[in-house]
């Protein structure tokens, strides 16, 4: 089957491949910086002329980041504008498709509640006992695979955040593909060393550019990896900025990094992942 590569427009509302929330961090990390250092110049007593040094330094910067922040917001927001009918865009998807469609809200359902409860420390689920809804199903030919909704909060003493994302996860069972992972690389994957790209040659490391490759180098090799990785799958990975793909006891996770597809977008992102499919069947 063709292998469909997304080049039209962005999935999710990423920014030079970082959400708005990641920029809005960023923001807030240099304001803290800057507050924290002018209270160390102070208790140095350093003099007007070296502070007003870094005020010329820092001005521009905050004050871009003060007028660019709400408007990655409202972009955000126009982006996400079409999620009042998401549950009808998920039955228009399935009957499209002639797939089952599930009206539920609730935790994960039975199909797939082994292969979650189970899961590792990835990036992805963050344990089955959290909220799913608007599942389609496809359970009348091999592989099976579901797209759906997922949600788990993080909590503080002092507020709760809920991230919200959609996936596509497919039933690889028969094809037996080792556990691996393949997402935006960040600060930690350096720090846990985590970050095994460079294992693998050079043709897939390359394409593999800005993201993070780990794979359980218990249970096999650089080169049994790249066996397993289609030649198809790179291109759609680098056209698709913020991609995660995880593969964990045969079952192929796909989403982006803490980001629900927009209503509208539902269909591309159906097709990515019928996309993914295809390129590991076409391979077998």
């Amino acid at each position: 089957e063709k292998i469909k590569i997304m080049k039209k427009k962005a999935l999710v509302p990423y920014f030079v491949g970082l959400s708005p929330l990641k920029y809005a961090k960023l923001y807030i990390l240099f304001i803290l910086i800057v507050f924290v250092w002018f209270k160390w110049a102070e208790h140095q007593n350093y003099s007007i002329e070296q502070v007003n040094e870094l005020l010329s330094l820092v001005y521009i910067p905050i004050s871009i980041g003060f007028i660019l922040i709400p408007i990655l917001y409202a972009i955000n927001f126009i982006y996400h504008r079409g999620n009042l009918n998401r549950s009808s865009a998920f039955a228009t998807l399935a009957l499209k498709n002639n797939l089952d469609y599930k009206e539920y809200s609730g935790l994960i359902i039975s199909d797939i509640k082994d292969i979650v409860s189970e899961y590792p420390f990835f990036t992805t689920f963050f344990g089955v006992e959290k909220l799913s809804r608007d599942y389609i199903i496809q359970k009348k030919d091999k592989p099976n695979f579901y797209m759906f909704d997922y949600a788990y909060p993080i909590s503080s003493r002092s507020a709760k955040y809920t991230f919200h994302k959609t996936i596509f996860i497919i039933d690889f069972t028969d094809l037996k593909l080792p556990t691996f992972q393949i997402k935006p690389s960040g600060l930690f994957d350096f720090i846990l060393r985590r970050n095994l790209k460079s294992m693998l040659p050079k043709t897939y490391s390359e394409r593999l550019k800005g993201y993070c490759f780990w794979f359980e180098d218990k249970e096999s090799s650089a080169s049994d990896i790249t066996k397993i990785i289609p030649s198809e799958l790179l291109p759609i990975i680098k056209e698709n900025k913020g991609l995660v793909i995880e593969c964990f006891s045969s079952h192929l996770v796909i989403n982006f990094n803490n980001c629900k597809i927009p209503s509208f977008n539902l269909t591309e992102f159906f097709d990515l992942g019928v996309s993914v499919k295809n390129a590991y069947l076409n391979q077998s």
